[in-house]
């Protein structure tokens, strides 16, 4: 996955992605606003999640 990868969860539940891992997991979580998270990784890349993994409509 590259780096600041958007990962947007659009399925019918909150399992597709596992925030839970990523809480455990991140070196650091910086909130950029109140709906959107990004969380650095051990190996340097970094992940942007919205909405904290819930589902999200486009």
């Amino acid at each position: 996955m590259r780096d600041m990868a958007i990962l947007c969860n659009i399925g019918s539940g909150q399992t597709e992605i596992d925030v839970a891992w990523l809480k455990v997991n991140a070196t650091k979580i910086e909130n950029l606003n109140p709906h959107v998270d990004i969380y650095h990784l051990p190996n340097g890349r970094a992940i942007i999640l919205p909405a904290d993994g819930r589902v999200i409509n486009l």
